[in-house]
């Protein structure tokens, strides 16, 4: 077993999940900054919040495979 961040044992596998889960969060402004700086032609305020709301549903289905919501 591996103690955490606040002390508490876990295993392997549960250190795993937390790194993904912060590389994922970390991540997501990045590609959001990334995909708005892309475009040739600037994208309307309803363009960049489809965007966005389709990479939280991304974000959310990726944090249910390693359960941390």
């Amino acid at each position: 077993m591996i103690k955490d961040y606040d002390g508490k044992k876990q295993s392997p596998k549960e250190r795993a999940k937390d790194m993904v889960a912060m590389a994922l969060n970390g991540r997501m402004v990045e590609l959001y900054e990334e995909i708005r700086d892309s475009q040739t032609e600037p994208m309307t305020d309803r363009e960049a919040k489809l965007i966005e709301d389709q990479l939280q549903k991304l974000l959310d289905r990726c944090y249910k495979i390693v359960r941390r919501n």
